[in-house]
């Protein structure tokens, strides 16, 4: 009979697959990427780490500190209550 095989090992938290951030000044909904400073969150731990936020409608900065989650959520459906940019684009 073969002896099984020991490993020890400690894994990373799973990576986040979607995220939407609510601004709590002006409490729009936004894609992480439209309201994130630096690199996306990509792992729960860096939710409340580190991560700087800055709102592209009302200009509040604020940081992710004191936050309250929700995984009862629809994605990818939800991303379309977030606020998005409206790009036009002229020619001349």
């Amino acid at each position: 009979m073969e002896k099984k095989v020991q490993i020890k090992v400690e894994f990373e938290p799973t990576p986040i697959r979607h995220m939407a951030i609510q601004c709590p000044s002006c409490e729009k909904w936004f894609h992480q990427a439209d309201i994130v400073h630096g690199d996306w969150i990509r792992y729960a731990y860096e939710i409340e780490a580190y991560t700087k936020c800055k709102c592209p409608v009302c200009g509040n900065e604020f940081d992710l500190g004191n936050v309250e989650l929700d995984e009862r959520v629809n994605f990818p459906e939800f991303y379309d209550k977030c606020t998005k940019k409206k790009v036009t684009v002229e020619w001349e």
